[in-house]
Order: structure tokens, then C-alpha cells, then sequence
């Protein structure tokens, strides 16, 4: 088998047998999470503070700013904002280091929340719409999509708890103004929200 056939053997196996593979996936991190997240916990609560403050030190002396100071940095919204947002509207939540790899925080009943935000985006047909990068994540339980109107005043617009099994075998989610009613079941109340983000926008 040349190296043409082979990869054409590897793409169909993928494909035929993707929803095992996925499986499989989300079973090895199902089975393994416990300790994981035991580890993760201790280590963060034991260096956490010193980390950080190495990390700012750096940072500040190459002239740098943190996410909270800078909204043109990319992590601003999916990591200042939309996590410490997350923060205010959820009870017991144990929140992972910066990069942890397929969710951001566990929520009070133990599930795995990964986080995503979105500024208006307008299609050539004048159409609003946000999307949401997914990337085949099969780890988290669910992910909570957020979307703001832009990257200046960071109004949120709606949010949505998805089902992982729902968005996991995606590489982008795309909500628009004319599909709302399809994802109408996962919407959650967006007042509480505003509120939040107007508070936490004062100390910003």
C-alpha cells in the first residue's frame, strides 16, 4: 500500500467509524477525570498565586498588558469576560488554569463547561450572526455559548448551555438572528447577565 492509499484507508476509517472514535475519547476522559481534576485542583491551589504573579511580572516587564487591560487581545472576551462572567451566574464553580485542553471550569453538579464567546459578525446578506469555535472537543459536558454585541461595550445578547454531544463533532457553531428558534431550547435568560456584565464592566 503506497503512501496515496494509505491516507485514503485512514480518511474512510475516520469517517466510517468517527462516532466510535469520539466515543471511545470521551470514555477515556470520562474514566480518568476524577484523578485528573484531583491533581489539577492541588497544584493549582498550591502554586496558584506564585505562578500568576511570575507570570505578571514577566509580562509587565517586556511591556506587556494583562486580558483584563487589553480588549484587543483574543483571549479578552473568551477568558475575562465571558469566564469571570460565568463566574457570577453559576454557584461552586471550580474554575481550570488558563489552556487547561477541552473545558474551562465544573460547574457545582460536576460537569465540564467549556466556554464560548462571539462578537456580532454580518453576513454579505446583511444577517447577524456569531460563531463558535468548537474544534471536535469530545471532553466537555457541555459548552456555554456567549454572545456580545461588540468587542467595546460587551453587551451580551444571548447565551446558550449546549450539550457537548450536540456541538462536539463540529469544528465551528454557527447561531444566527434566523436560527434562534433551533437553539431556543438551550437559551438561558439573559437579564441576570447584563446585570453581571454591567457591574463587572465598572471595575474593567
Amino acid at each position: 500500500m503506497n503512501k496515496e492509499e494509505k491516507a485514503e484507508y485512514d480518511r474512510r476509517y475516520r469517517a466510517e467509524h468517527r462516532d466510535k472514535i469520539l466515543e471511545q475519547k470521551r470514555q477515556y476522559y470520562v474514566e480518568h477525570r476524577g484523578s485528573e481534576l484531583e491533581r489539577q485542583r492541588r497544584y493549582h491551589a498550591e502554586h496558584r498565586e506564585a505562578a500568576n504573579e511570575r507570570f505578571r511580572q514577566a509580562r509587565y516587564n517586556k511591556g506587556g498588558q494583562s486580558m483584563s487591560e487589553n480588549r484587543s487581545c483574543s483571549s479578552f472576551l473568551g477568558i475575562h469576560v465571558a469566564e469571570r462572567l460565568l463566574s457570577h451566574l453559576f454557584k461552586n464553580v471550580t474554575r481550570m488554569p488558563n489552556n487547561n485542553p477541552g473545558f474551562d471550569f465544573i460547574c457545582g453538579q460536576g460537569y465540564m463547561v467549556d466556554t464560548k464567546s462571539c462578537c456580532n459578525k454580518t453576513s454579505p446578506y446583511g444577517k447577524i450572526f456569531w460563531t463558535f469555535t468548537i474544534k471536535h472537543n469530545p471532553v466537555a459536558d457541555y459548552f456555554l455559548c456567549i454572545a456580545f454585541d461588540n468587542r467595546i461595550d460587551l453587551n451580551p445578547l444571548h447565551y446558550w448551555l449546549i450539550p457537548g454531544g450536540v456541538l462536539s463533532h463540529l469544528v465551528k457553531a454557527t447561531i444566527s438572528e434566523s436560527t434562534l428558534m433551533k437553539w431556543a431550547e438551550y437559551e438561558k435568560p439573559i437579564d441576570e447577565a447584563i446585570c453581571c456584565c454591567n457591574t463587572m464592566k465598572e471595575g474593567i
